[in-house]
């Protein structure tokens, strides 16, 4: 990086940090209120409480912990002791708490001795099995490896007193289920052998006592080709299985355990064992409570369809609300095609009413089938699909797999059939629709070559920005700057009336953490006591007083994510200037995409500042470009940018902080920690201003 980057960078981080401090100079002539009649569509973070602890909320308590995270990465682990200081201070946690906190943090940031470093200080884990296994989940496989079987050594078995606590939330327990999640991620991974070899250790520390613990060893093992070590553990825990549905009234965890001891029989073929378990277990299901009775019968359902009992499955099925209802048909659809039983699979897909959902699960099921090589069975249910783009999604899918099969001649077929026009609808537009199918199954050289013959015919031009769209989305950015190059020469020369804005939403995985983080369970639990265990009276001095904030609310829906396009008022009532700017964006977005910032951002400063949060939106729009581009220095100044206008429209995002922090990281792993700690520190600025 020049010198000259470096000092841009450094003035940019400063005016971040000073624009909240600096109070607004009076103008001499104020600057045009902000103007409302359009605005693009806003994309929704996940939403947090708004409720404080002595002034924090638990999104910025989140937020403080993420910089320390990247203060880490860093290497500047000092600064993370001092956020992590301020936490413990305005939160009041245990030593034991922050020890979860740092490790967590440090589980993020790759250093992996450094948290292994922490084992003295975390007393009770167990305590925190959510949080800690939830960031297990994230890192790579040979960092947890190295982290839980460190971790597995390391933390005694609990005394005679911790015994008493619920089994659920004892130390062995807890680390027989990380070993469970190692062997997973090595089985997934296509290393069955070291799988087999991380249960066998793992089998050491399993409480015979507790069957769900003994039942996930089961289903490891089957998943692993060891049915034999599988059928050994079911052997052993028969007769207490029994037993525990004997005493009256029988606990659902136990009717629970012998539907799932009958459905991993079933599984491993051994219907004739399965079927009296099941049979117990329905006639003991009649005799609970209700209330209790929902997650039972949704097990049963589908151990009775394993085991080859369809008809009993389905007469289960049918006294179930229409909900529930088509839930278990979903299930049973997904796990006919892990059986490879097609006719099973269709015939469920076929008692799903709601046509969206219906078109959801064929997706799914097309894609066990391809994936198990089945890929006439996968056609079939992929042409029945009654949802245009998720067929094309499907067919894709079936072409990648036979491209990887060697089979051509499948392949060129389907791709025709996808391009096959129906009365009413535009060649471009089906065309384009196939297109980005492949690209979105990874097939790029048949996307490649389609895109070809769209440029090659003349009248297909008017569609140049959306072809434009998809060779950005394979990485030809020339061909698709130039294609934008074309389509603006044609609008001038002909006048051409705007198309329909195309909104992109940002990229879930960069920008947006899933609503379950492990920060964020880790702070509903020290702040709410959410999901802790049941023990004696805590007898530390410090007692914490907070007000109730509730965990992070998904908002996740049956339907997909869509981005609306923005709501314009009637044409007849927007201005020239607002009619341009529109008109605008189309192009602003699309060199965008193509990583053609230059030209962008040029179009972007012809539109005024007084239409506010539209023109932040379209700097946003640049800057997510830029940081999917890995252009830093045009991220920060557009983000930058997009923030000023929405503090002047009084409608400052709090997600350009995590976007701010998203940038550090990037910095970090290039190597530019300079860099990375000067932005982290304005955004530590940033924050504690709001």
């Amino acid at each position: 990086m020049t010198m000259f980057q470096r000092f841009t960078i450094g003035l940019l981080t400063f005016s971040l940090a000073q624009s909240i401090s600096v109070p607004t100079i009076a103008q001499t002539r104020p600057a045009p209120a902000c103007k409302s009649s359009i605005a693009v569509a806003q994309f929704s973070p996940p939403t947090y409480s708004t409720h404080s602890v002595r002034g924090i909320s638990l999104q910025q308590a989140e937020q403080r912990a993420e910089i320390a995270i990247e203060f880490l990465r860093a290497n500047r682990p000092d600064r993370a002791n001092q956020i992590n200081e301020n936490l413990r201070s305005r939160l009041e946690l245990s030593a034991s708490e922050i020890a979860v906190l740092r490790t967590i943090q440090n589980l993020e940031a790759g250093k992996i001795q450094a948290a292994i470093a922490l084992f003295p200080e975390l007393k009770r884990p167990e305590a925190h099995r959510r949080s800690l296994t939830l960031q297990l989940k994230k890192i790579p496989l040979q960092a947890k490896a190295t982290w839980i079987l460190q971790a597995v050594d390391y933390f005694p078995e609990p005394d005679e007193d911790e015994m008493n606590y619920q089994q659920q939330w004892n130390l062995p327990t807890l680390k027989a289920g990380w070993m469970l999640l190692l062997a997973e991620d090595y089985r997934t991974q296509g290393n069955v052998t070291e799988a087999v070899k991380i249960l066998d250790q793992a089998r050491m520390l399993l409480n015979w006592n507790n069957n769900a613990e003994a039942l996930q060893f089961v289903e490891a093992y089957r998943k692993a080709g060891q049915s034999e070590k599988a059928r050994s553990i079911l052997t052993s825990i028969a007769a207490q299985l029994l037993r525990n549905v004997e005493p009256q009234p029988v606990r659902p965890r136990a009717i629970q355990n012998l539907i799932k001891a009958g459905h991993e029989l079933a599984l491993m073929k051994q219907s004739s064992e399965a079927l009296p378990l099941l049979n117990q277990a329905e006639t003991l299901i009649k005799s609970i409570d209700r209330s209790n009775v929902k997650s039972l019968q949704q097990s049963l359902i589908l151990a009775y369809a394993a085991a080859g009992q369809t008809a009993q499955s389905l007469q289960i099925v049918q006294t179930l609300d229409s909900r529930d209802a088509r839930e278990s048909y979903i299930s049973l659809a997904k796990q006919a095609a892990e059986l490879g039983d097609s006719r099973s699979a269709q015939q469920f897909l076929q008692s799903i009413r709601d046509q969206w959902i219906a078109s959801r699960t064929s997706l799914d099921v097309v894609k066990i089938f391809a994936d198990a090589e089945l890929l006439s069975v996968a056609y079939n249910i992929a042409t029945s699909i009654a949802d245009s783009q998720m067929r094309l999604e499907a067919l894709a899918t079936i072409v990648k797999r036979a491209d990887q099969a060697k089979q051509s001649a499948l392949s060129a077929q389907i791709i025709a059939e996808m391009q096959q026009v129906k009365t009413g609808e535009v060649s471009g537009f089906q065309r384009l629709d196939t297109i980005r199918a492949l690209i979105q199954v990874g097939e790029r050289t048949h996307a490649r070559s389609l895109l070809a013959e769209l440029t090659r015919q003349p009248d297909l031009a008017w569609l140049n920005l959306q072809i434009a769209e998809q060779y950005a989305a394979i990485g030809e950015f020339d061909q698709a700057t130039q294609l934008i190059d074309q389509q603006r020469t044609r609008r001038v020369q002909s006048q051409l009336s705007p198309l329909p804005v195309s909104i992109v939403a940002p990229p879930l995985d960069l920008l947006n953490e899933p609503p379950f983080t492990p920060l964020g369970v880790f702070f509903s639990n020290v702040l709410l006591d959410v999901n802790l265990p049941q023990r004696a009276p805590d007898t530390r001095s410090l007692q914490r007083r907070v007000t109730p904030i509730p965990s992070i609310q998904s908002k996740q829906s049956k339907k997909p994510r869509t981005v609306q396009p923005p709501k314009l008022p009637p044409t007849s009532r927007l201005s020239p200037e607002e009619s341009r700017a529109l008109d605008e964006a189309r192009y602003i977005r699309a060199y965008a995409q193509a990583r053609n910032f230059t030209k962008a951002s040029n179009l972007l400063a012809q539109i005024p500042d007084h239409l506010c949060l539209f023109k932040a939106e379209l700097f946003d729009n640049i800057a997510i470009a830029a940081l999917e581009a890995g252009q830093l220095e045009i991220a920060i100044g557009n983000f930058q940018q997009a923030k000023r206008l929405s503090q002047r429209a009084n409608r400052v995002r709090s997600e350009r902080i995590d976007r701010f922090i998203a940038i550090a990281k990037l910095y970090s792993e290039r190597n530019q920690t300079t860099e990375a700690i000067r932005l982290l520190e304005a955004t530590l600025a940033l924050l504690s201003n709001r």
